[in-house]
């Protein structure tokens, strides 16, 4: 009876989680990304998490950067574009390079 309900326990927590991940992904899907960075820092606040700001706009890097030069690459004056839509990230160099980075899950 105890493993049953333990069980039962572990696979709510688990749809929990994968619906949130699930949700999270959407999210930043739908978001459309445009800017000239203006500021780029690790916000102590929120446990170093990349994060840098486009005039008024504040984004976290972190589900882009993982297992990538991303953070390295970007640097004050990039351009970063991501339409909605997709979970494509665009650093665009003054100079009309670019690289793209995938949303990590």
């Amino acid at each position: 009876m105890k493993n049953h309900i333990f069980i039962s326990i572990c696979l709510i927590f688990l749809l929990f989680y994968s619906c949130g991940v699930d949700f999270s992904k959407n999210t930043v899907k739908e978001t459309n990304i445009s800017g000239k960075v203006i500021k780029k820092y690790l916000d102590t606040i929120n446990h170093g998490e990349p994060t840098i700001i486009c005039k008024e706009n504040k984004y976290q890097m972190s589900r882009w950067e993982r297992n990538s030069d991303l953070w390295d690459y970007l640097q004050i004056g990039d351009s970063v574009i991501k339409p909605s839509g997709t979970l494509i990230l665009r650093v665009k160099k003054e100079d009309g390079s670019y690289k793209d980075y995938e949303y990590q899950r």
